[in-house]
């Protein structure tokens, strides 16, 4: 696994492509701290044992999910081996560089107002006062164009269409390449949702949303054949 330092670093880039969070939150599930983050696409924990800087509380709706998909001793759907998954993803090996924009941020400064969040307007009895940055609705920054949103990479996986680059993040940000990784999918509304933790320990593991504006047919075709003959068996 990648060091503690390493895993802080990757959660909080998660983080900030959602709540712009700076630093992981903490969670307790089954009298376990886990320090986790969440862009509200995918959802990573790993035990403070690894990362145990985590002060902040998570918030009640992301603690919930936390508790309510940690795998136990529910059924999965699949064994996989990490590294044909790692393959099947693109993740690379070493730590993913920050983004050269925002330092992996997630954001950046607006443009419109510099930062202040209000700009300059002229109304129409011809005087001039600040007024809210629409570009930012006050806050004085963006979303980074270069890291948000994610790239999407649609592939099937147990029957389902599921973002790849999600998938990726979570095994760059573990460094996690060898060993078994249970799948678990579960419907949660219009969709399903993969949870993913590793076989032999408890040190971590991630929520991932499918994709539901992808056709499986599009899917289908992305997906390597490599992968045809690794398909998750229980």
């Amino acid at each position: 696994m990648r060091t503690g330092e390493e895993i802080q670093a990757a959660l909080t880039a998660i983080g900030a492509r959602g709540y712009r969070i700076e630093s992981p939150y903490r969670v307790i599930v089954d009298a376990q701290s886990f320090a986790l983050a969440t862009d509200g696409h995918v959802l990573l924990a790993v035990h403070s044992s690894v990362c145990p800087d985590a002060v902040a509380e998570a918030p009640a709706i992301v603690a919930k999910l936390a508790r309510d998909v940690y795998p136990r001793d529910t059924p999965t759907d699949g064994i996989v081996e990490a590294a044909q998954l790692a393959a099947f993803v693109g993740a690379r090996t070493g730590p993913r560089p920050p983004c050269a924009t925002c330092n992996s941020k997630g954001e950046i400064e607006c443009d419109d107002c510099g930062g202040a969040g209000e700009t300059d307007c002229e109304c129409h009895c011809g005087h001039s006062h600040e007024a809210e940055s629409e570009a930012c609705d006050g806050d004085g920054t963006v979303e980074c164009p270069s890291c948000t949103p994610l790239k999407k990479m649609p592939g099937s996986l147990c029957g389902h269409v599921v973002n790849r680059a999600l998938l990726r993040d979570v095994l760059e940000a573990v460094g996690v390449y060898d060993g078994r990784l249970s799948i678990r999918a579960t419907p949660k509304g219009s969709g399903f949702i993969y949870v993913l933790a590793p076989v032999d320990s408890a040190k971590w593991f991630a929520v991932v949303m499918s994709m539901q504006e992808t056709t499986r047919a599009e899917a289908e075709f992305e997906k390597p054949e490599t992968w045809q003959k690794v398909a998750a068996t229980a």
